[in-house]
C-alpha cells in the first residue's frame, strides 16, 4: 500500500516532467491491456445416468483475449491493438478488422516482444501523424505506463532520443490510483461487453470471436468516449495536475509515526496481519503501542471455595 508521502514525491517527478518539456493535454499518453474473457455458463442436457441423475455438459469457454488501448489527456485514442491466442491470425469479419489491430500470442496475453513492437513501432507511428494532425512536429509526448514486466523489453533511451517520447511509470501497486485506463474505460468495457456478448451454444469458435470482437468494438465506442477519457485523468489526479484527487481516496495509507511503523513492518515482514491499516495482530494478540487501552474493571473477588468435608 502506497503511503501519501510516496504518491506526493511521485506527483513532484511527475509535475517536473511535464514542466521541463512544456507538455500539454495533447502530448500525455496512457498505455494499459485489459483481459477480454467471459465464461459461457449454459448447460445442456446430455444424458440420463441410472435413469435419475441428468448430467449436463458445459459449454466451452470463450477463447481468452487481451485488448490494449492508448488514451491521451485530451481525450483522444488511438484503434486498439487485441492480441489473438493463436499462432496465426484466423479470417475476421470486415466490420470489426477494419476497427482495430491486431496480434497474436499463444496464450493470448500481452508478452515482452509484442509490448516492445506495440509502443516501438505501432504508437511510435501513429503518435507522429498526431503530431502532425495537432501542429505538434518535434514536441515530446510522454507514455505513462504501469510497471507489468512486459515493459522491460523497451528501449526507453531510444524512445526519448529518437522519436523524443518519455516513459513515465507509475509506483507498482498503484494502477487502481494513477492509471486512467484503469479508472475509467477498461472497466466501462468489461461491463459493457459481458452484455453485448451473447453467443449460442451451437456457434463454432469462429463465429463465436467474430461475435466477440462486434461486442467489443461496440463496448469500446462507449467506453473510450472523450468524456469518460477526460473524467479518467482527472480521477487519477494526471491532468489537470492534482495529487489531493488521489491522497483524498481511502485507497492510500495514512502517514504514522515512523519509530510504530519500523516495528510493524518488521512484524509484517515475519507474515503477522495489518488490519483496517492500523492493528497488527501478532499471534493472536494487538500490538500494544496501537491499541486503546480499555478501562479496566477491579476483578471481583470470588468466594473462597468451601473444603470437602471428610
Amino acid at each position: 500500500i502506497l503511503t501519501i508521502t510516496e504518491i506526493l514525491e511521485w506527483f513532484e517527478i511527475y509535475k517536473a516532467a511535464v514542466n521541463k518539456f512544456y507538455l500539454s493535454k495533447y502530448q500525455i499518453w496512457n498505455m494499459d491491456e485489459t483481459h477480454i474473457r467471459k465464461l459461457i455458463d449454459e448447460t445442456r442436457l446430455a444424458t440420463l445416468v441410472g435413469g435419475e441423475v441428468p448430467a449436463k455438459e458445459m459449454a466451452d469457454e470463450e477463447e481468452h483475449k487481451t485488448s490494449c488501448m492508448f488514451i491521451n489527456a485530451a481525450g483522444d485514442h488511438f484503434p486498439s491493438t487485441v492480441i489473438l491466442p493463436l499462432v496465426n491470425i484466423p479470417p475476421i469479419a470486415d466490420d470489426v478488422e477494419r476497427y482495430f489491430d491486431f496480434t497474436n500470442t499463444p496464450k493470448g496475453w500481452i508478452d515482452g516482444e509484442t509490448c516492445k513492437t506495440m509502443i516501438e513501432e505501432v504508437f511510435v507511428r501513429r503518435i507522429n501523424k498526431y503530431r502532425e494532425d495537432k501542429g505538434l512536429q518535434g514536441q515530446y509526448m510522454m507514455l505513462v505506463l504501469d510497471n507489468h514486466s512486459s515493459r522491460n523489453y523497451l528501449d526507453i533511451e531510444k524512445l526519448e532520443t529518437e522519436h523524443k517520447i518519455i516513459i513515465m511509470f507509475i509506483p507498482p501497486h498503484s494502477s487502481h490510483l494513477l492509471q486512467p485506463l484503469d479508472l475509467g474505460p477498461n472497466k466501462t468495457l468489461k461491463d459493457l461487453y459481458s452484455k453485448l456478448y451473447n453467443p449460442k451454444y451451437d456457434d463454432n469458435m469462429n463465429q463465436k470471436r467474430n461475435k466477440s470482437l462486434w461486442a467489443l468494438r461496440l463496448a469500446e465506442s462507449h467506453a473510450i468516449s472523450e468524456y469518460t477519457i477526460i473524467y479518467s485523468w482527472a480521477k487519477a489526479g494526471l491532468w489537470p495536475i492534482n495529487p489531493e484527487a488521489v491522497t483524498k481516496r481511502s485507497m492510500v495509507k495514512p502517514e504514522m509515526n515512523s519509530t510504530i511503523s519500523r516495528k510493524r513492518r518488521r512484524k509484517m515482514e515475519r507474515g503477522d496481519v495489518m488490519i483496517n491499516g492500523s492493528t497488527i495482530v501478532h499471534h493472536g494478540r494487538a500490538d500494544k503501542e496501537n491499541v486503546i487501552p480499555s478501562n479496566k474493571k477491579t476483578p471481583r473477588k470470588r468466594a473462597p471455595k468451601m473444603q470437602k468435608l471428610v
